[in-house]
């Protein structure tokens, strides 16, 4: 079991909050045939009132309320999906790209990148919507990984409200998720734990 804690502080925080705004204040992804036909819009920056407005309002501060639960869409972890991550971490770790080398390893054919599940889960997550022009960052993850994702599996997402500050700030307050992702057998393949740092509504300040 592989245990991996993320934080994302100092000038490595900056430098993701510059290069949102570099690319403008909303970020456009095409779910595809995957999930649906339509467009998610994420706003970057929740004063920016000029964002578009094609999905309803994600969910204040005050909403993450402990023990709500949110299910994700899913989707299918594909061949291109994992050559193209590969590509793009340069993990060309042969158990994820060379079929012969797999099926000689512990996992006895290839498996997906860890973090490319990971990476696929935040994307499910955020096309919930709950997240849209509310969402300030994520600020840190612990993730464990329990069972491996091969090509063709399909997995989908719950995130659990596990806690959140008592006494935030007077326009954001971290939220912490608990995120289990399942494949189509209903087989946990990780669990983790998300900080996220939330806007809060200003009528309930």
């Amino acid at each position: 079991m592989l245990v991996v804690t993320c934080t994302f502080t100092g000038r490595l925080a900056q430098a993701l909050a510059v290069w949102h705004l570099a690319n403008g204040s909303t970020l456009e992804l095409e779910a595809g045939s995957r999930t649906s036909d339509q467009h998610t819009h994420i706003m970057t920056n929740p004063d920016d009132e000029t964002a578009a407005e094609s999905m309803p309002q994600g969910l204040w501060f005050e909403d993450f309320e402990p023990g709500r639960r949110i299910a994700t869409p899913g989707r299918t972890v594909t061949d291109g999906d994992i050559a193209t991550f590969a590509g793009l971490s340069g993990d060309w770790n042969p158990v994820h790209v060379d079929d012969v080398a797999a099926r000689k390893s512990t996992f006895r054919g290839r498996v997906a990148h860890g973090m490319l599940v990971q990476s696929m889960a935040t994307g499910l997550a955020v096309q919930t919507g709950v997240f849209h022009g509310t969402l300030n960052a994520l600020t840190g993850m612990e993730i464990r990984w329990t069972t491996p994702v091969r090509p063709g599996d399909s997995i989908r997402c719950e995130l659990v409200v596990a806690d959140r500050d008592a006494e935030p700030g007077p326009k954001r307050g971290s939220v912490m998720l608990d995120v289990i992702v399942r494949n189509q057998d209903d087989v946990v393949v990780s669990e983790s734990r998300w900080t996220c740092l939330v806007a809060r509504d200003r009528k309930r300040r």
